[in-house]
């Protein structure tokens, strides 16, 4: 079939959903075409199985493979949006990356600088990390599979190989078409031997033929027929990097090799153990080849209460000598290869808890701190914020900087002491506070912005509106038009108010809490907040939200239960209809209370509009699109919600509902069990795993998980709660 009559046919089956622009290439296992998603006015990539290979393959396995790849959401991979059938064509979409493949790359440039290896092999391992530990496959890693924008390097096409092999496993005959499985150029030999034990360390294979053609400019192999190469694969030894460019470094060149072993046994046997390799290697400056750190113990993001944060955060780095040495190559781009018009993905951020060093009881305040400027660095475009409930399980963690990065998929991490005194003899109440801007550098925690800040406690607004306009600059963030009023905009001139308002957060987790007895108690903070500010619309907010919760955990839910949420959330919008929190507390209304799709569809609009990046708002949308039907939609937003906040139960146990309610109870359950084991005594997560059981007809696991819940939970409450939820009268 030729190129325009697919992509006519692909158009017509689509429909009006997308505006098919123009074919990108392709060939082997997919077509490519480059179109326009007309719901969000953005570029997509839409990748189609050619006709006589979806005639091979079993469409149901297929899409059930390409679902499993398309949870996967991490900084450095592709992510897939959607998937499905059109007219008999599988496919599946991406984002468009602007920017240029590894393939292109080698092709302009040849053998690469090594440190821009070692920086692209990072961000591959780093992807392929995450992958592994959630239990993906690649099976086709290759230069055309790995893309640069300015920055880093994105593994695209997770999931293809395994779907096609598993379809046609399933009963189709893929080969009859003439279609390799993978790339013989890229395969390891367990894959040429069509090996059904083939695991995660294929990949790791791969991995060293990446990096041994960047460091040489040629295939491992050279070129040969598909049949050569298999067979290459197999019994042939590749010539020592040493023999191919001297100047790569030892302890380099070792690694590759190390990859590069025949038998899965004799290579790193995961990703993590090749990125610990590459993290023992520095960048001196104005130097090409990296150099070992010696004895550069990981520093823990763990601030003593000296509050000397910088020490304690470089110390490893800064006793083997390395700091000033990584400092120059830190924000380089990538070296001869940088596209003029590559844009560079959001900037990634997580704002740790900030360590109280004061009494105990103000514990609140200092998570008050650290939540009001993460909410003002939230709003900014080019930068992407971890939510407040997966920054808040590093409080007082004694895990190193790298580890935090790493399980949270960011790049920079802002963390802080926090010291406030009461007012003493005529003395007012004082706050100090000592923040920290941290760079990830290959593995190495580096200083970026650092400043202690010493005030009143009445100017306690205005050194947050500090704290964050230096971060944003530190981040050469450009600020957009409402921007700079935003980072200087105080929640109220009250302090009495903020200090209500500050302990709702902490009595309901903001909002994480489920059990009513917390949700009554931080609907009394903010009540009172509301009192002494008429007009603090966060707090009115945030009131609308906590009786909307207690409203769904009400058994009895009349017109005067519901009659408060609405209230109060209009009064937020009324204050503030610039900012988000009223419209997300009126989606949340009309969505759980009224039942009026449509209004909270229009709400969740103007509020996404306001903050499209807050986790809050991205996972209201995922519910209001469910409810309205979009379930494609609805996936998409709980997927970015999900990675907005990876620590989180709730963003997990949304996205678990939402395929708990498709019927796609294989995904449910990963999402689900996730959400549990992040919350293991939460009455939500258990509930949603239950009702997975009975769905899937298994009353006898259903029974089973409950009693194994009663004996280390309240039964009367966990009774109650599912009782309200599902009235399933066998609990």
């Amino acid at each position: 079939m030729t190129s325009p009559a697919l992509s006519e046919r692909l158009q017509a089956a689509l429909g009006s959903g997308y505006r098919i622009e123009r074919e990108l290439g392709g060939g082997g296992m997919s077509r490519v075409f480059v179109a326009e998603e007309t719901a969000f006015g953005r570029q997509v990539v839409i990748k189609v199985l050619p006709p006589e290979l979806a005639a091979a393959v079993n469409v149901e396995r297929f899409r059930r493979e390409i679902q499993l790849a398309a949870q996967l959401q991490h900084p450095n991979i592709v992510p897939l949006h959607a998937a499905g059938i059109a007219d008999d064509l599988p496919y599946f979409t991406m984002p468009f990356v602007t920017g240029e493949t590894l393939r292109a790359r080698i092709a302009r440039s040849g053998e690469l600088p090594v440190n821009d290896t070692v920086k692209i092999l990072r961000d591959v391992l780093t992807a392929l990390s995450y992958a592994h530990e959630h239990g993906v496959v690649h099976r086709d890693i290759k230069p055309d599979n790995v893309l640069l924008t300015k920055h880093h390097a994105l593994v695209a096409d997770f999931g293809v190989a395994k779907a096609i092999s598993a379809s046609a496993a399933s009963g189709g005959s893929v080969t009859s078409v003439g279609i390799a499985l993978g790339t013989p150029a890229y395969m390891a030999p367990e894959q040429a031997a069509a090996d059904p034990s083939v695991d995660h360390r294929a990949d790791l294979y791969a991995v060293g033929l990446l990096a041994y053609e960047m460091l040489t400019g040629d295939k491992v192999f050279g070129d040969r027929t598909p049949q050569q190469m298999l067979a290459a694969h197999a019994i042939e030894t590749p010539e020592p990097i040493k023999n191919r460019r001297p100047a790569v470094p030892p302890e380099l060149a070792q690694l590759v090799m190390h990859a590069l072993e025949k038998h899965p046994a004799d290579r790193p046997q995961t990703a993590e153990e090749m990125l610990a390799t590459l993290d023992a290697i520095g960048m001196p400056s104005g130097a090409g080849v990296p150099v070992r750190r010696s004895g550069s113990a990981e520093p823990h993001v763990s601030l003593g209460s000296s509050g000397k944060l910088r020490r304690r955060i470089l110390m490893g780095a800064a006793a083997a000598g390395v700091v000033a040495a990584v400092g120059v190559w830190q924000l380089a781009p990538w070296r001869n290869g940088e596209s003029p018009d590559a844009a560079a993905p959001a900037k990634m951020l997580a704002v740790l808890p900030f360590e109280n060093l004061g009494r105990p009881e103000n514990e609140y305040f200092a998570d008050g701190m650290s939540e009001e400027v993460r909410g003002k660095l939230a709003g900014l475009s080019g930068l992407m914020v971890i939510a407040r409930s997966s920054s808040m399980e590093y409080k007082q963690t004694k895990k190193p900087a790298r580890q935090i990065a790493r399980e949270l998929g960011v790049q920079y991490l802002l963390a802080a002491t926090i010291r406030s005194e009461p007012a003493t003899n005529g003395r007012p109440a004082r706050v100090r506070v000592s923040p920290e801007l941290i760079q990830l550098v290959n593995g190495a925690p580096i200083t970026r912005w650092q400043q202690a800040f010493d005030a009143d406690m009445t100017d306690v607004f205005q050194v947050q509106a500090d704290i964050a306009q230096r971060v944003a600059q530190a981040l050469d963030i450009a600020l957009a038009a409402g921007d700079s009023s935003r980072l200087v905009s105080r929640p109220t001139q009250n302090l009495a108010a903020y200090d209500a308002y500050l302990q709702g957060e902490e009595a309901s987790s903001a909002l994480a809490a489920s059990d009513a007895n917390s949700l009554q108690r931080a609907m009394r903070f903010y009540e009172r907040a509301t009192v002494l500010d008429t007009t603090f619309s966060q707090a009115f907010a945030r009131l609308s939200q906590v009786r909307t919760l207690l409203y769904l955990n009400s058994s009895v839910r009349d017109t005067g239960h519901s009659s408060g949420p609405l209230a109060a959330a209009e009064r937020a919008v009324a204050l503030a209809p610039g900012r988000p929190e009223g419209r997300l507390a009126l989606a949340e209304y009309y969505t759980s209370v009224a039942r009026d799709p449509t209004r909270a569809r229009d709400q969740v609009r103007l509020a996404l509009a306001l903050a499209p990046d807050d986790p809050e708002v991205v996972r209201e949308a995922a519910s209001v699109a469910m409810a309205s039907g979009r379930s494609n939609e609805a996936l998409t937003f709980a997927r970015k919600a999900q990675a907005l906040d990876p620590r989180s139960a709730f963003a997990a146990m949304t996205l678990g509902d939402l395929l708990l309610w498709l019927r796609r109870y294989d995904d449910a359950r990963v999402w689900l069990d996730l959400g549990l084991s992040l919350a293991p005594r939460d009455l939500g997560a258990l509930h949603r795993r239950v009702m997975l059981d009975l769905a899937r007809g298994d009353l006898k696991a259903a029974r089973s998980m409950l009693a194994k819940a009663q004996k280390t939970g309240d039964p009367a409450a966990l009774v109650a709660y599912v009782a309200t939820f599902f009235e399933l009268g066998w609990v």
